[in-house]
């Protein structure tokens, strides 16, 4: 097989804003897992708050990834992950 996708090695869980910031759904991202596996840009797909996407991004930042490679060569690819919130009592996305 000449491509070999990304496998997740370290995982960050995103921080909790404070309680009248709090919103249950999903933020969608699209990252780039760079060369090292280390993920470069961020970019928001599906919003959830301004504040929980920041705490999704500064998580997803932190994690890191065995790379992708094509034909034994290591290459940086785009992917789209998804992050869910789901917290008791508060208020759904719009």
């Amino acid at each position: 097989m000449a491509v070999v996708f990304p496998v997740l090695r370290h995982r960050v869980s995103p921080g909790v804003p404070s309680p009248a910031e709090r919103v249950s759904g999903v933020v969608s991202l699209k990252i780039q897992v760079m060369k090292t596996g280390a993920v470069g840009e961020v970019v928001v797909t599906k919003s959830l708050s301004h504040a929980m996407d920041l705490e999704a991004i500064t998580a997803v930042h932190q994690w890191s990834y065995s790379p992708a490679t094509l034909h034994g060569e290591a290459v940086a690819v785009w992917m789209t992950i998804t992050i869910s919130y789901q917290f008791a009592g508060s208020r759904g996305a719009a």
